[in-house]
This record gives structure tokens, C-alpha cells and sequence, in this order.
């Protein structure tokens, strides 16, 4: 049965979803680069740009937000500063984050783009592999 996309919005407003996952946060730092640098072969960008977004799960809880629905996430996340943005980002979009969990113990899912000239030169990571 074809349900219309206008009325699948309109009925997903009255749903309460419930997103369990992997809440990381995405930064980006955008830039350009006109040169390489001494110390190794590598693009020296001058930085013009950083912002955060929601990522991994925490997409997902956006993007049922922006439909309308009443979206509980369900994650763990670290005590740092990262932890901190990720639950200030998902409170700007009016989604609850009485069941994010945050551990001392571990560090916030983290990754981290870097983009010079419009294209994404390196990309790091910092996330827990195992838990004790």
C-alpha cells in the first residue's frame, strides 16, 4: 500500500521513536591550502571554518526531529567537552537527552574532517574500541 509522503509526515508527528545507537559528534575544520609544509610532505591549510554536527546515530535522531517526531535517543557519550556539545546540539533541536549516558570513563565518539580547497584531505578519529 503507497502512502503519500505528506501524509507519512504528517502521521510520523504523532509517533514517539526511540533511536539506540552509536551518538558521535562530526567536526569539521574547512580551509584552503596554498602551500606544503617543511617539516613534511603535507598541505598546510589555513583554517577559515569549524563547526559540529550531529553524527552516526545522532543524524538519524536529527533527521526524524526534523520530520516532526517526538525521537528519544539512546546512546552513551563521554563526560569531555565533546560530550557536552553533542548533548547542547541535540537540545537545540528540542530532542530529550534524559537517556544519554555520559561516562567519565570514555571519550565521546569523535570524528573529525579536515577539508582544504573544498576537498576532504584527512579524516581522524578518537573513539572507544573496547569497554572495562
Amino acid at each position: 500500500m503507497e502512502i503519500a509522503i505528506e501524509t507519512f509526515i504528517q502521521k510520523i508527528k504523532n509517533y514517539n521513536i526511540c533511536v539506540f545507537g552509536d551518538l558521535m559528534l562530526d567536526n569539521y575544520i574547512s580551509g584552503f591550502c596554498e602551500s606544503v609544509s617543511p617539516e613534511a610532505p603535507v598541505p598546510v591549510v589555513e583554517v577559515i571554518e569549524e563547526f559540529s554536527r550531529l553524527g552516526g546515530a545522532g543524524n538519524v535522531v536529527a533527521n526524524i526531529a526534523s520530520l516532526g517526531a517526538n525521537v528519544f535517543p539512546v546512546g552513551v557519550i563521554g563526560t569531555d567537552k565533546n560530550g557536552k556539545l553533542l548533548k547542547t546540539l541535540l537540545s537545540d533541536i528540542s530532542v530529550s537527552v534524559d537517556r544519554v549516558i555520559a561516562f567519565e570513563s570514555i571519550c565521546t565518539t569523535t570524528k573529525t574532517r579536515i577539508i582544504a580547497n573544498g576537498q576532504q584531505v584527512v579524516r581522524f578519529d578518537k573513539e572507544e574500541t573496547s569497554f572495562n
